[in-house]
């Protein structure tokens, strides 16, 4: 009897779970730089990128979108590619005098796992990086305005 358990133990058990050696891949990415009275929202998915004005129109305005070759879409995510969701934190603010300074939020998707953070008045290198490798890809109308560090 003991030992046809311990063979169906054997048989269906699960191996645990191991700890992560490396971060997981960025599958989906939204950037929405706020403004007065709206904000510009970049998205990047697996094949592209979009930004879009969103105001106190009812109705988002789609103002560009292009296609990402999979090179330029590993080139604007690698920074945030190389960081865990466990170390980024929910909130970047610094202390500042200026109440009109534009404020990020970023939702990163990595597999079945979401984070959003919220950057205001901060220099946040693996977010720095991001924003350079986006306003490349951009025409100069679309960049978006992010310290540099």
């Amino acid at each position: 009897m003991w030992r046809v358990l311990f063979c169906l133990w054997a048989l269906f058990r699960v191996a645990p779970l191991a700890a992560q050696s490396a971060p997981q891949r960025v599958t989906w990415l939204q950037l929405q730089n706020s403004y007065f009275l709206g904000f510009y929202q970049y998205t990047v998915t697996a094949d592209s990128l979009m930004v879009q004005w969103l105001n106190l129109n009812p109705c988002p305005d789609s103002v560009y979108r292009r296609a990402l070759t999979p090179r330029e879409r590993n080139q604007l995510l690698a920074a945030v590619n190389h960081t865990y969701l466990s170390t980024i934190r929910a909130e970047y603010q610094c202390a500042t005098t200026n109440s009109d300074e534009a404020r990020y939020t970023v939702i990163i998707q990595k597999g079945t796992r979401r984070k959003r953070t919220e950057i205001s008045g901060c220099q946040v290198p693996w977010f720095n990086a991001l924003v350079q490798e986006l306003n490349r890809l951009l025409p100069e109308t679309h960049r978006c305005g992010y310290l540099r560090l």
